[in-house]
């Protein structure tokens, strides 16, 4: 079925699992992130395994084994429920997967039903595995079926970033037909690539480190990142997931034109940000959290000699409108 729907955030994320073609589904409830395995479950007829797993941990080791079988794989939790999951996840950067594997991981800004605000960038940058964040449930859907075709192109896990007013925000979204499944689902043995003792992990490693530059331009040229550059502005704006459409909607309603580069990759696009930087005195970094995307930045431009101009980090979900104003 392809066509026009009036969708949850949630829902169409479930939409975009399907359209990627799905074997295997885990995932363990908690507020955002609960709708997407209750949307697939409720699906009358589905060609895929699904399960709510008794935690985190177990719930990503379940799809890491489908993946290492070649099922393409999807896990599903809240923020906090990575930290149950963190030790599989580390070992899996290693590891690598067979089938695609994506880990849908919704964060909560505001703390709207959480007991903290922590950020899986974070988790992104310190396991090496690259993250996709969208700014729209139409851009959450339509980045599913490309993160599981990133992960078994590199072989590598794929975190995707969801947040609140993703998943629970509303929008029409543009189907996709969902296409039939290829390919065959078998484990093969092989112990030195999924048996990390010592010796295999200093293998493993890397090779992990080998594939970042390879990761870091692809995803340069994914189109999940945007730049405009506006001549007659000395003023930038970078900014990443709801933050971004936040900040070009107080920019319309102010009557201000200015450079500005979305970001929804992770390894964020380097080239992107030097021409930025190239060409604005002031920039302003606008990300929902952890300073992740301004911290590359300074290294990105420390590393090309770039002069970094005030960089200030503002915070999403207070007075935005009236502090880009101030900032200009």
């Amino acid at each position: 079925m392809s066509g026009r729907e009036y969708m949850l955030g949630n829902v169409a994320i479930a939409r975009g699992i399907v359209e990627g073609v799905v074997d295997v589904v885990s995932g363990y409830p908690g507020t955002p992130s609960s709708e997407i395995v209750d949307t697939l479950a409720s699906m009358k007829e589905r060609d895929f395994y699904i399960e709510w797993s008794v935690n985190e941990k177990v719930a990503m080791e379940v799809a890491a084994g489908a993946s290492m079988a070649g099922a393409r794989s999807v896990v599903t939790m809240k923020h906090v429920g990575l930290n149950v999951a963190a030790d599989p996840l580390m070992t899996l950067a290693y590891m690598g997967v067979k089938g695609g594997m994506v880990i849908i991981v919704a964060d909560d800004p505001s703390c709207h039903s959480s007991q903290n605000e922590q950020d899986t960038r974070r988790y992104s940058v310190f396991s090496q595995v690259p993250c996709l964040e969208p700014s729209t449930p139409q851009q959450a859907k339509d980045m599913i079926p490309y993160a599981f075709e990133l992960s078994e192109k590199y072989e590598i896990p794929v975190i995707f970033r969801s947040t609140t007013r993703i998943s629970h925000g509303k929008s029409d979204i543009e189907l996709a037909p969902v296409r039939q499944k290829t390919g065959e689902i078998k484990f093969e043995k092989n112990p030195d690539r999924w048996v990390m003792v010592p010796k295999n992990a200093r293998v493993r490693h890397p090779h992990l480190l080998s594939i970042q530059q390879d990761i870091r331009g692809e995803l340069e040229v994914s189109g999940w990142n945007e730049l405009s550059i506006e001549a007659e502005s000395t003023v930038g704006i970078i900014a990443c997931g709801t933050a971004a459409v936040y900040a070009k909607e107080a920019l319309e309603r102010l009557g201000i034109t200015v450079s500005f580069l979305k970001i929804g990759t992770y390894p964020i696009p380097e080239d992107s940000v030097r021409q930025l930087l190239a060409n604005t005195e002031q920039v302003i970094v606008i990300e929902e959290l952890e300073p992740v995307i301004e911290e590359q930045c300074k290294v990105i431009a420390n590393a090309w000699r770039e002069l970094l101009k005030p960089l200030e980090l503002i915070h999403v979900n207070v007075n935005l409108q009236s502090r880009i104003w101030n900032c200009l």
